[in-house]
This record gives C-alpha cells, structure tokens and sequence, in this order.
C-alpha cells in the first residue's frame, strides 16, 4: 500500500512539473537569391522556419514560410516584404532602369516556364503581373537594357525576347544556348553547348554578329553597367571577367566559394550565397563579408 501512495505521488509530482513547463518555439532563418537592386541595396528571398516543441522534447509543430526582404549593401536596415511561400521564387532579377523585379516561379529541375515581374520595393494597390512563357522549359532569364522586356534560354537551345505584355519573340533558334545575360550590355551574352564544353558567345539584340569567344567554362554571367562589353562570371572556382570583343579574361577574385554570385550595379562588388547566408566581396581584394 505504502508502494502504491508513494508510486501515485511520484507521478502526481511528474504531471504538475510537466504541465507547468510551456512549449519551447525555435525561429531559424535562411537566405536565398541574393540581387542587387539598382540603388544599391539588395533584395533575396528569407526563409522563416518555426518549430515547436512540447514539455517533453517533442516537436509537435513544424512550418516554413519565404518573404522577398530587401536591405542595405552592409546587411542593416532589412525590410520584411510579401510572402511568397507558394510562388517557389528562384533566379531573382532586378531591373535596370526602374523599380521592377523579376523572378522565376515554380522552378523544378532547372526549368520554368512563368516569370513574375513586380514593383519593389511595393507600390501601394500596384499588382504583380505574370509572364506565362511560350515554353515550359526555359533555363535562365535577363532583362533588356531599356528595362521594358526580358529576355531567356530554353532547353531547345534558343534565345527569346519577351515584352511585359507576353509579345514573345525567338532571337537565336537551335543554337545550343544554356544560359543568357543582358542586362546592362549593349550585346547579348550567352553560353552555349561545343561538343563537351560550355562557351560564352554574344550577339545584337537581333540575333545576328554573333561573336564567339572560345572562352570555355564560365556560369553565372552578369554584364557590367561600368563596361557594358565585359561579363563577369564563375570559371574553375575564380570570379573573372572577359572582354566579349578581344576574349580577354582577367581574374577578379582568385578562389571564390559561393552560389549564384551577382555584380553590383558599380561592378565593384559581388553579392552571393553560401551555406543559406547573404555575403559580399570586394572585387579589388579583401575576404567576403557575412552580411546575414
């Protein structure tokens, strides 16, 4: 009897510390597909995941959330924007003349087939229109240097120009091209497919005087506001430059360990990804900086 007493005793003692012990709540935040905008500041896409946890350690509540936020060049300042959990954002692309951002929604597997174009930083009772594209299997998007259209590679290997209003255009047909830059540039930059190599090549905006560089290897391309005919990019684990005319290369920053590096609009600086994390890097020298 003395056993049994002292047993319920035990467990009345158990349930009251248990109850009175409240749930446990752990925020972690990410960030993902850092951009320039063309003040200066960057914009990226925050993921917000909530967990929680009961008395006992159990997780009993799990979600994710992503916001577009955007903030100043050093990290400080973060505004917290639309949630845009269900878009699936990738490939964020700000415009060069005007308050208009571009991204991919429901990229899988490298591709997409609809870009949604916005103005952002938001402008009160302004809505964000959808770019259905001709393919459901576009690769990569930029926009024009006069910021009223957007051009993107396909898996079919070609270039079009699409005008916000959805007028698509096929610039290059059939040419192997896997990926495009436009932005800033007087030409078109793409990489395209030679044999087993990646290539960088540039065109007008026609398609035609296309100029092939026999530079192998480079991703991530992004043309200079500060010399339009140069295109900065990744090659062999360096960020370089090259000379669309003279296919010249000139390395920037020597080892480079990152995702997705983007050029600021004074082509002085990068910023990038790396472990769900926002860095910058000086390209005149000096170690990334952990922004967020």
């Amino acid at each position: 009897m003395k056993k049994l007493l002292a047993s319920s005793l035990f467990l009345l003692a158990l349930i009251a510390l248990l109850s009175g012990c409240s749930d446990r709540t752990v925020l972690g935040n990410l960030y993902i597909y850092p951009e320039f905008l063309s003040n200066g500041q960057i914009m990226a896409v925050r993921g917000i995941k909530e967990e929680r946890f009961n008395n006992i350690g159990m997780r009993n509540f799990d979600a994710y959330e992503e916001y577009l936020t955007r903030m100043a060049a050093d990290g400080s300042g973060e505004i917290v924007g639309d949630q845009v959990t269900n878009t699936i954002v990738s490939d964020i692309n700000y415009s060069p003349v005007s308050t208009w951002a571009a991204y991919a929604s429901g990229k899988g597997g490298g591709k997409f087939s609809q870009i949604i174009v916005r103005y952002y930083p938001p402008v009160a009772g302004a809505r964000a229109d959808t770019i259905t594209l001709n393919t459901p299997t576009a690769t990569s998007f930029d926009w024009n240097p006069a910021g009223d259209g957007l051009v993107y590679s396909n898996t079919a290997g070609e270039i079009h120009a699409i005008t916000l209003t959805g007028t698509d255009t096929v610039i290059l047909a059939a040419a192997s091209v896997e990926s495009v830059a436009y932005k800033y540039g007087a030409r078109i930059a793409f990489t395209y497919r030679d044999g087993t190599q990646s290539k960088v090549a540039s065109m007008d905006n026609s398609g035609g005087a296309r100029i092939n560089t026999g530079v192998a290897g480079v991703t991530d391309l992004c043309i200079s506001k500060v010399v339009t005919s140069e295109v900065c990019g990744l090659q062999s684990g360096a960020y370089i430059k090259l000379d669309l005319g003279t296919a010249a290369t000139t390395s920037l920053i020597a080892s480079f360990s990152g995702n997705g590096p983007r050029l600021a609009p004074t082509a002085d600086k990068v910023v990038f990804e790396k472990d769900n994390s926002l860095y910058t890097q000086d390209l005149a020298g000096g170690a990334a900086v952990k922004i967020k």
